[in-house]
Parts: C-alpha cells; structure tokens; sequence
C-alpha cells in the first residue's frame, strides 16, 4: 500500500474589500490599518470564511461609493483569496485561540472594541467566533440596570450557534505565513 505524504498543511482563508484597497494590500498588508475601528480584536488584518468576506467586500463597497458620491472603478467590490498556515502560526507565535463563545471571548471583544488602536491582548494572531453583532447589545444589557428576564435574553441570543470564525493577524511578522493566492470581483 501507499502512504500518502500530506504536503500542504495551509488553509484557505478570505478577505473581503474594495479594488482601491486591494491595490495596497497586494503591494504589502498593513496590520495596524484599521485602528480606529470597532472591530471584535481591536487592529489587525481579519480573514474569515469565503461567505462573510464576500458580504464584507459588498458592504465596503457600499460604503465607498457613498463616500465618493458615485459609482468609481476603485469602489468596486474584491474578494482575495489568502493561503494560510496557520499550524506554523500556531507553533511560532502568541496566539489565542477560542473554539467557542465563552466569557473570556466576550470580555477581550469588549476590551478591544472600547479601546480602540490600543493592543489591549498583546498577541499575534487569533482564531475565534465572529461576535456577529451582538456583543454591544449583549455589554449594553449586562451593565445596565435591565430585568434579569432581559439580560438572559440577551446572553441566550449571544451564544447561538456560530456561523462564522474569524482570523485576526496582528503583528507583521506573521504575515510570512500568509500568501495571497488569488482575487476577483464578486
């Protein structure tokens, strides 16, 4: 019998943006570019599922042709396809990782959400559930003086199933462990 030698131990993960902002990511990705937003891990470059990246890629395109009034060539929707080896990653770097959603989960998104452009978890990489949505209303009734019937509500809706994960690279160095393999309008 054969044995099969497993050659490729990468993952394909996506990324999804606009074609103005596609260009400078395929000259070099900048981790610290996203700061200021109210992202679930504070900065860093996200890579998810092929399904969000696309819903991801529509929405910045929206938002650019917004902002620019018109329909431009660079507002175009892309979405990048990125080989990642994420067993190196995990081998040679200061990762958190989450299978699920659990407290800890949900006090690092709150902790990177409400401190933004500040590297609150000082890792380089992580792999978790996507918030989805629901971690402001979840804080917002977890902190107010709300029923306990409401607050349960809230925490019953917040961990439902997840349907997406999310990769997060926060330092540079890690990106030598990620390689762009292709990209396409969508």
């Amino acid at each position: 019998s054969r044995q099969v030698v497993r050659r490729f131990r990468c993952m394909l993960l996506f990324h999804g943006t606009t074609l103005k902002a596609y260009r400078s990511i395929e000259k070099q990705i900048d981790v610290y570019y996203n700061a200021d937003n109210e992202t679930d891990f504070g900065y860093g470059f996200y890579l998810g599922d092929e399904v969000y990246a696309r819903q991801t890629a529509h929405a910045k395109s929206s938002v650019a042709r917004r902002a620019a009034g018109r329909n431009e060539g660079d507002c175009i929707p892309i979405l990048l396809a990125f080989e990642v080896d994420e067993e190196a990653i995990l081998r040679k770097y200061k990762c958190l990782v989450y299978k699920h959603k659990n407290m800890e989960f949900l006090n690092n998104v709150f902790i990177s959400r409400y401190n933004r452009g500040k590297d609150m978890l000082k890792v380089d990489y992580i792999s978790a559930p996507m918030a989805d949505g629901m971690v402001n209303n979840v804080m917002k009734y977890y902190m107010a003086k709300e029923s306990a019937f409401r607050k349960s509500v809230a925490l019953f809706r917040y961990w439902l199933p997840v349907f997406h994960r999310q990769r997060v690279i926060k330092n540079p160095d890690v990106l030598k462990f990620v390689h762009l393999m292709w990209h396409k309008q969508v």
